[in-house]
């Protein structure tokens, strides 16, 4: 049968290892959800660029639906359309147009580029996080250590 010391000091050692334990079970714990916050940051970003993509699909249509527009009633008014301001403002409308659904895709691989700077930076907290769980618990098993080590040489004073 164990002695009264040495159970005391049993359960404090005990209770030192499972607060290491808690620290770096945290530690995994937080840098797994800073892992699946950079997965759907990642996500986010192809789903910028493919939103980018389908609304520079779309404001090209609108172009050439506008320059129709345009085609018709000037050749309806008689305007020949080779020449001239008509050919000046289809062009307008052509570069513009361009410029436009030029600025979308852009601004989408803004977005996308946010998003995915965003991801690193939660990776980056995620391996903090892993290592200040390990320094924790690392500091918790030393300090219990020193604290039983220093109780049995006083004899448990």
């Amino acid at each position: 049968m164990c002695d009264p010391m040495t159970i005391a000091l049993t359960a404090v050692a005990g209770a030192g290892i499972m607060g290491a334990k808690a620290q770096y079970d945290s530690g995994k714990y937080n840098q797994a959800v800073a892992n699946n916050n950079a997965i759907i940051a990642n996500r986010m970003a192809d789903d910028a660029l493919e939103r980018g993509k389908v609304e520079e699909s779309q404001h090209r249509k609108k172009v050439e639906a506008l320059k129709g527009s345009q085609r018709a009633a000037m050749a309806a008014n008689g305007i020949d359309l080779d020449s001239g301001s008509a050919l000046d403002i289809l062009g307008d409308t052509a570069e513009m147009g361009e410029y436009d659904a030029l600025m979308i895709r852009s601004n989408a691989q803004r977005d996308a580029d946010g998003y995915r700077n965003q991801g690193v930076n939660y990776r980056a907290q995620g391996a903090m996080a892993k290592h200040q769980g390990n320094t924790g618990a690392m500091s918790t098993l030393l300090g219990t250590a020193s604290s039983v080590s220093g109780k049995w040489s006083q004899g448990g004073k």
